[in-house]
């Protein structure tokens, strides 16, 4: 879910690309997002897909902590992307 609100809100705001990861190296390229939010982003499009597709259950793994982490970073982008 945080990854589909983080590709949302990019879209929503304008960073265009066929993939997550163009819309995230958009907003990278504008300066609306910090280097390490753009990491703490693309790892999430990364877990996110772990959550879209069947594998061995990677997301098994994932506890609370991880969790909030991922939702933190989601809701400092937006701040960030969202004046």
């Amino acid at each position: 879910m945080a990854r589909r609100f983080l590709e949302a809100l990019l879209d929503q705001r304008g960073f265009k690309g066929r993939t997550l990861f163009e819309r995230i190296r958009a907003a990278d390229a504008a300066g609306a997002v910090s280097e390490l939010q753009f990491g703490l982003a693309s790892s999430t499009r990364i877990l996110g897909n772990y959550g879209a597709h069947y594998s061995d259950d990677e997301l098994a793994q994932i506890g609370a902590d991880e969790a909030e982490l991922v939702l933190n970073m989601v809701r400092q982008i937006m701040k960030s992307i969202v004046k």
